[in-house]
């Protein structure tokens, strides 16, 4: 049987837990920008860094414009509501 501070301290953990998931669930576009900074910082010199930050700034544009696609739809009140 679990005593009350043991259940707080399961609850904490399995919401650590659901935000591990949710990190692991990336979608590919949120991948492939992650991979791109993680090189980007990890490079040398300036010359490895350039060719890096263009693909990432054309990965960005193209997951805004899906976030946007998705967005279209969401229903006008619920977004003035939130304001």
């Amino acid at each position: 049987m679990l005593e009350w501070g043991s259940k707080k301290r399961l609850r904490g953990t399995n919401r650590n837990a659901e935000k591990a998931i949710q990190m692991a669930m990336l979608s590919p576009s949120e991948e492939r920008i992650r991979a791109l900074c993680s090189k980007a910082v990890a490079a040398d010199d300036h010359h490895e860094v350039e060719p890096l930050v263009a693909e990432l700034r054309i990965a960005l544009h193209e997951h805004i414009e899906q976030i946007r696609q998705r967005v279209k739809f969401f229903p006008v009140a619920v977004l003035l509501s939130r304001l």
